[in-house]
């Protein structure tokens, strides 16, 4: 059996403090210096009430004390079973045995598609175009990752180097007839989706760093092109072989153009939308 360094050490995380002012605490495990982070779920009102020294509340009486000890109890009595199977135990591997029981871990194809199915899909927070552009981006994601053979990945195994290799896979990906790729900006856009899928797993404690953490997003202005007076009468007489579809698209784009409303409001635009004040509607 290999003698390694093992230590488990409390401590009040404030930056992290509830709306209700509790400040949780936070156990460091360390083993041969690798450490990782994990939440007691336990909490305190005010830094003054914890000591660093004993890692513990200075309250004979708390209730959190006796806590702290049985998970520091539980964390090294399962390290020692890990290492009696026969496991080289790393401190990442004691706090995903403790946090799933030794369960299977979540892959990452599953994740992303768990994630879109409970948060994005199901919510009333989310417009359909939102919903539509988190669709997009997890399907473009899904399919990197069994281009790139990447479907047995765990999201506590996903790295930095994995999202530089999906960046890779965005800007070269062919979509359309036309064989297009996509843009930076459009590029950036699909990072950001996939950065709060990742900022998701870390408040799960899935992940005990975010793959995004170093990787910078940035804000690319788009060039915007528009149609001149010409090319607007021209679009408004051209003939469309009494397709009524068609005709309605049209009659919505350009109800778009010349009231300023956005396409996609335009098309939930209703007469219950429309007021008459006596001269004019609005």
């Amino acid at each position: 059996m290999r003698n390694d360094s093992f230590s488990v050490r409390f401590y009040p995380y404030p930056q992290k403090k509830s709306e209700h002012g509790e400040i949780p605490i936070y156990a460091r495990i360390t083993i041969n210096r690798k450490k990782v982070e994990l939440s007691t779920r336990c909490s305190i009102l005010k830094l003054e009430m914890w000591d660093d020294l004993t890692q513990r509340e200075r309250n004979s009486r708390s209730t959190i004390n006796p806590m702290l000890s049985q998970l520091e109890s539980k964390l090294s009595d399962l390290r020692i079973t890990l290492q009696n199977s026969g496991k080289q135990v790393t401190s990442q591997l004691l706090k995903s045995h403790f946090l799933t029981g030794g369960q299977k871990q979540i892959k990452l194809l599953e994740f992303v598609q768990q994630f879109f199915d409970q948060h994005i899909q199901s919510s009333t927070s989310f417009s359909p175009a939102t919903v539509k552009n988190f669709s997009g981006t997890i399907k473009h994601f899904k399919n990197f990752l069994i281009c790139n053979k990447h479907e047995q990945v765990l999201v506590s195994n996903c790295d930095e180097q994995l999202i530089l290799q999906f960046h890779h896979f965005l800007s070269h990906v062919k979509f359309g007839h036309a064989n297009l790729t996509f843009k930076l900006s459009t590029i950036m856009k699909h990072h950001k989706r996939m950065k709060s899928m990742f900022r998701h797993a870390h408040n799960q404690e899935l992940i005990t760093r975010s793959p995004y953490y170093r990787f910078k997003i940035t804000d690319v202005k788009g060039t915007r092109s528009f149609l001149s007076r010409e090319e607007l009468k021209r679009f408004e007489s051209t003939p469309l072989g009494g397709n009524t579809s068609l005709e309605n698209v049209r009659n919505i784009f350009l109800f778009s153009v010349y009231s300023g409303l956005r396409f996609t409001d335009a098309q939930e635009l209703r007469t219950s939308n429309l007021e008459f004040d006596g001269n004019k509607y609005w």
